[in-house]
């Protein structure tokens, strides 16, 4: 159960973040400081999707189980990816918003 809550929370951070890697990148300002900025997001947007597809997908084919030692107990990582999940599915969430108000 708990390993289909990582998996589930790796594909929602890779899909997040690769739509947040693919505004960025395609971001285009007057401003030269605002080129700057949306270059680094993309950076760490794109840095968060590959990060996030490595390990997704080697937890989904790892052969042994979690053990209980701290560090692997997957309760754990659950909770310590849980703050990079949502952040970029709330960058998401901001992007749609702005994307949704341009086209009124």
């Amino acid at each position: 159960m708990i390993h289909n809550l990582i998996l589930a929370q790796y594909i929602v951070t890779a899909l997040s973040s690769a739509f947040n890697a693919s505004y960025f990148f395609g971001y285009r300002s007057s401003t030269r400081r605002r080129r700057i900025a949306a270059l680094t997001l993309a950076v760490l947007s794109l840095a968060i999707f590959i990060e996030s597809v490595y390990f997704g997908f080697f937890d989904f084919f790892q052969e042994q189980q979690w053990t209980s030692d701290f560090f692997l107990n997957p309760g754990y990582w659950l909770a310590a990816r849980l703050l990079i999940c949502i952040g970029s599915s709330l960058v998401s969430i901001l992007i749609l918003r702005q994307l949704i108000a341009k086209q009124r």
